[in-house]
């Protein structure tokens, strides 16, 4: 494994931008091995969500149609996140269940032909259809 934290001594680093002599030092996190470490842990699967929105991917065919959506939501300020790994619905649910997300909005074939998102209440469960045009307008409405 890498280093976590690294430092040192800079002396004459302003010297580059200045003619006076300041000596300097320095320290620097390794954030990404930080979080690595707290993954591998299972530490951060109990840090709450900010998202109030998962935008699930239907397939590889539809994953436009799911980023537009998200770009959409995330214009308007409403706080998104969109699962773009290769997984099948069932575990995208799982995922936003973990991480406490309020709603999972789906867009498969039929809601994509048709101009609607589906959208599930993560904590009551219960599944409505929304007009595709009416998405942010129902955020807004349902602020948890």
């Amino acid at each position: 494994m890498g280093l976590l934290l690294l430092g040192g001594r800079y002396d004459d680093l302003c010297n580059m931008f200045m003619e006076e002599k300041y000596s300097g030092v320095g320290i620097s996190f390794g954030l990404n091995r930080i979080f690595l470490v707290l993954d591998e842990l299972g530490k951060l699967e109990k840090i709450p969500s900010a998202e109030n929105a998962l935008i699930t991917v239907f397939d590889e065919g539809l994953k436009n149609e799911s980023l537009e959506l998200f770009a959409e939501l995330l214009d308007a300020q409403i706080p998104s996140e969109i699962y773009l790994k290769e997984k099948n619905l069932s575990k995208q649910f799982k995922y936003a269940d973990k991480k406490n997300i309020s709603f999972v909005l789906i867009l498969g074939p039929d809601e994509v032909e048709n101009n609607t998102v589906l959208v599930r209440n993560m904590k009551n469960g219960e599944e409505k259809i929304v007009k595709r045009a009416e998405i942010v307008e129902f955020f807004k409405s349902n602020k948890q």
